[in-house]
């Protein structure tokens, strides 16, 4: 009885794991077709963050259900906007650079607008 509790359970964190990297693999794929659109000039500026937003939220909002039930999903499954939030400050403090991220996430095309206010 034990070992098929323990096989349940790893065959959901392989599960959740797998679906982590599909949500972040889509997120990022997504994200890097914003950062194309940004640096060829497809859309303006407040649209291209706006798409940015709403689609990448729709990413993680559409893919929840794939996670299982099990007290570590939500961990698994808050991975990939994390990931997203940590390059976002890498970028808003100057740390790391990518000129067409910034065009497409930011309101003036400057990372200092994001920790300005603006």
């Amino acid at each position: 009885m034990a070992a098929a509790i323990s096989l349940e359970a790893g065959g959901g964190l392989a599960h959740d794991l797998g679906s982590a990297a599909v949500t972040a693999s889509v997120a990022l794929a997504l994200l890097k077709f914003f950062e194309e659109l940004a640096k060829r000039g497809v859309f303006e500026q407040k649209l291209s963050r706006k798409l940015v937003h709403i689609s990448v939220g729709l990413v993680f909002l559409l893919f929840w259900p794939l996670f299982s039930s099990g007290w570590y999903a939500p961990f698994l499954a808050a991975l990939a906007p994390g990931v997203n939030i940590i390059r976002m400050l890498l970028l808003g403090l100057g740390l790391m650079k990518n000129e067409a991220m910034v065009k497409s996430m930011s309101r003036s095309g400057d990372y200092r607008s994001w920790h300005s206010g603006n």
